[in-house]
């Protein structure tokens, strides 16, 4: 969407194409039946990140209605929660493949899961719900991102680095 030009962005023509295609995905996602990850934070994780782009394309619909909604949610959405989230969830996921691991994650990486989540959403909506408190949230999203990026270096720097756990070349 931004390849498009710029006054293409918050026309009020886009806001139906915005619409259709975040229900588009809504319903995409409906049928892969989320509910049932609950227990897999390796697969919620996964299903929360590309919740993150229906909930992007409704910021640009509204932002482009003219909703007091700024450009800037809408792509901290699609970015920092759909793509942030989502690389976090499949580097861990991957990791443990390719190491001859389990695809069972501890406590400590569910965390990081919830922290690059909450980073996302403090990034969104403390600036958007109270705005004498954005770089409050600025700094709390920052260090929540920090901290599950982090948590992930830590846990799998040792599986990383060390020879596959199943025996196996690689």
């Amino acid at each position: 969407w931004l390849l498009l030009p710029t006054p293409w962005l918050g026309s009020p023509y886009m806001v139906p194409l915005y619409v259709v295609a975040a229900g588009l995905h809504l319903w995409r996602q409906s049928r892969w039946r989320p509910g049932s990850t609950l227990s897999h934070p390796l697969l919620w994780s996964l299903h929360l990140a590309y919740l993150f782009i229906p909930l992007g394309l409704l910021a640009l619909a509204a932002q482009a209605a003219g909703l007091p909604i700024t450009l800037s949610v809408a792509s901290h959405l699609l970015s920092a929660g759909c793509i942030g989230t989502m690389i976090l969830g499949m580097i861990a996921r991957v990791s443990l493949g390719h190491s001859g691991r389990a695809l069972r994650v501890g406590r400590r990486i569910t965390a990081a899961f919830g922290l690059v989540i909450l980073s996302a959403l403090m990034r969104v909506l403390i600036p958007q719900l109270w705005p004498a408190l954005t770089l409050t949230g600025w700094n709390l999203s920052g260090w929540s991102w920090i901290a599950a990026y982090g948590l992930f270096v830590w846990i799998y720097a040792p599986i990383l680095t060390s020879p596959r756990a199943d025996g196996r070349p690689g």
